[in-house]
């Protein structure tokens, strides 16, 4: 029997008017996705400031919070372990380039059209997380 583990992290999906900011990285088995930056909670640090401090790491770019957007949940596996994993994600806005991207994890970066970011996520969970991002942005000019 697999041993269970729990795991948080925390992301962001960065939003600049009409453009979103994506990441290819790399899946556990090697295929080439895109995503939105996101990853482990350090010791001491709240949801929010490790989904800045992983955006800046892996697209260079230091961004301001909005809101908190939503919590996605999901299952995977190494040799020995089923870890249960939850994403804190969080909206944010561009505020300047400060730095490159981390080529250990990440591929490229790329801003893309509300709709090339819809065609380009593959997982599910990131095409929901776009749609939140969306109704957020339009709550916020309307409200």
């Amino acid at each position: 029997m697999a041993r269970i583990a729990f795991q948080e992290s925390a992301g962001g999906v960065v939003i600049d008017h009409d453009r979103v900011l994506l990441i290819r990285t790399r899946t556990r088995r090697g295929q080439s996705v895109w995503t939105f930056p996101k990853g482990r909670i350090r010791r001491g640090e709240q949801f929010w400031e490790t989904a800045l401090r992983e955006i800046r790491e892996e697209t260079g770019y230091l961004c301001r919070l909005k809101r908190q957007l939503a919590e996605t949940s999901y299952i995977f596996h190494s040799s020995t372990t089923e870890i249960r994993k939850t994403v804190h994600w969080f909206l944010v806005e561009p505020i300047r380039k400060a730095g490159l991207p981390n080529p250990k994890e990440v591929k490229e970066i790329g801003w893309f059209s509300l709709a090339e970011a819809r065609e380009k996520l593959v997982y599910r969970s990131d095409q929901s997380l776009l749609q939140a991002a969306q109704e957020a942005m339009s709550d916020d000019e309307a409200g």
